[in-house]
């Protein structure tokens, strides 16, 4: 199919496609990018309550329909927040999409070509982390790179974020690029998703002038830090807590 000359509004192709997709008619075998999401896992086209075909309105509702509590997938999942907890920041709540793209995995700002003819790359972040955001801050480390990987902020916007292996406190090899890794590629930038957004923590933050508290104090660098910060339970040390949890919708899955 080709696209037809002139400005094209992405959008439109985008939803368009969507549609294609979900009235049967793609080619047969084909499947949605993430081969994981199945398209009427959260769109529909006759029966959708939110806009852009999905079940839901929510995301957040749509995606802990299959990564909450009582959801069919086994990866468990909620929301990132301190809510009903004792903690000393301020009140927060990080949504899904803040941090993932369901569709597919992004290429990150450190992507490269690894095949002569360009058709493959490394620099692809794993469990969706990321997501490709235009809007990127005046002045913002790789506001010339919107197609790259980001996740959204409180402090600094859309920052840049690189998650390629989830690490290994034992294994050097598997620290780099992991979810703190401590800018262990020297390039000045903190960029795993846990260091990405935090300013104020005790430990892992991204290290800007005007942070504070204990940035740079090393704490388990390179280790798989959901290992004690489960991603089911807010990411709470040691995996405890109750804070609010997200609402569960049954999504389309027939």
């Amino acid at each position: 199919m080709s696209l037809p000359s002139g400005r094209v509004d992405r959008q439109v192709w985008v939803r368009g496609l969507a549609l294609f997709w979900l009235l049967g008619l793609a080619p047969p075998g084909a499947v949605a990018l993430n081969p994981n999401h199945e398209c009427l896992f959260c769109h529909s086209v006759h029966d959708a309550d939110g806009s852009q075909l999905k079940n839901d309105e929510d995301v957040e509702v749509l995606c802990l329909t299959c990564h909450g509590p009582t959801g069919i997938s086994s990866f468990k999942a909620d929301v990132h927040t301190n809510e009903g907890t004792q903690s000393a920041y301020a009140t927060f709540r990080i949504t899904c999409m803040r941090c993932h793209n369901p569709h597919d995995g992004q290429l990150n700002w450190l992507a490269t070509h690894t095949h002569p003819d360009a058709s493959t790359w490394d620099g692809i972040n794993i469990k969706l982390v990321g997501r490709a955001d235009p809007d990127y801050p005046e002045g913002a480390i790789i506001e010339t790179f919107e197609w790259a990987a980001s996740a959204g902020t409180y402090v600094d916007g859309a920052r840049p974020v690189v998650f390629e292996q989830r690490g290994d406190k034992l294994d050097p090899d598997l620290q780099i690029h992991s979810f703190s890794d401590e800018d262990r590629d020297a390039n000045g930038v903190k960029d795993g998703p846990c260091e990405v957004c935090h300013t104020q923590t005790a430990f892992h933050c991204n290290g800007d002038a005007t942070n504070t508290g204990g940035c740079g104090t090393r704490h388990n660098t390179g280790a798989t830090c959901t290992e004690c910060h489960r991603h089911d339970t807010y990411f709470l040390p040691g995996g405890g807590g109750q804070p609010g949890g997200g609402a569960q919708k049954a999504g389309n899955r027939n």
